[in-house]
């Protein structure tokens, strides 16, 4: 693999972790008062955003 190639393995294993994460604190915070699963949803959810960001620059004609 080249270093672009891994570069896009690693953004892409990131976003589905990220996902994963998202998924798992909307889950904990059912029924629950939002408080801090509500400040690390917002922070994994930027996150995400620049990931997702970071793919689309990293290769113009490969989209997530």
């Amino acid at each position: 693999m080249d270093p672009q190639d891994n570069k896009q393995l690693a953004l892409h294993k990131a976003i589905s972790s990220h996902e994963q994460a998202v998924a798992s604190l909307t889950d904990l915070m059912s029924g629950r008062s939002e408080g801090k699963y509500a400040a690390m949803l917002a922070r994994i959810k930027e996150n995400l955003r620049d990931l997702h960001a970071e793919t689309e620059t990293s290769s113009p004609g490969d989209h997530v």
